[in-house]
């Protein structure tokens, strides 16, 4: 969203496929210069990125990014108004979940198996109620 001049958030991180859409939320609309409320999404640095017309409150853009890679906007009237977006590659990282494994206490696992049990035999002793 689009809202005090800002890009809220300023940063998100996304998967390829997905669409972003930007809403300008800002009130004012009807001034001029940098007090306007219109404001737009260009891409920074890239020359097949994205671009919006510039948009009056309420106005929305929308734009999915198919490929990964660190895209950087901003809106034109109000150059300091800066954001990112982060399209990566969700990957399950096996080696971060190893290291997490061995750094659980003993007790985790026989402590989860438990817990299972209990809610097992919870389930089990329902049923023969009803």
């Amino acid at each position: 969203r689009i809202l005090g001049n800002s890009y809220d958030p300023k940063v998100i991180r996304i998967a390829p496929g997905t669409t972003v859409r930007w809403v300008n939320e800002d009130a004012f609309t009807y001034f001029a210069g940098e007090y306007s409320g219109i404001h737009n999404a260009v891409s920074m640095g890239v020359d097949d990125g994205f671009a919006s017309p510039l948009l009056a409150h309420g106005e929305s853009y929308s734009h999915t990014f198919t490929e990964e890679g660190d895209w950087k906007y901003l809106c034109t009237p109000h150059p300091y108004m800066e954001g990112r977006i982060e399209v990566v590659n969700p990957k399950v990282d096996m080696e971060v979940i190893a290291r997490a494994a061995r750094g659980l206490s003993w007790w985790v696992v026989p402590l989860v198996a438990a817990a299972f049990a209990l809610a097992a035999a919870s389930y089990i002793a329902g049923r023969r109620r009803t």
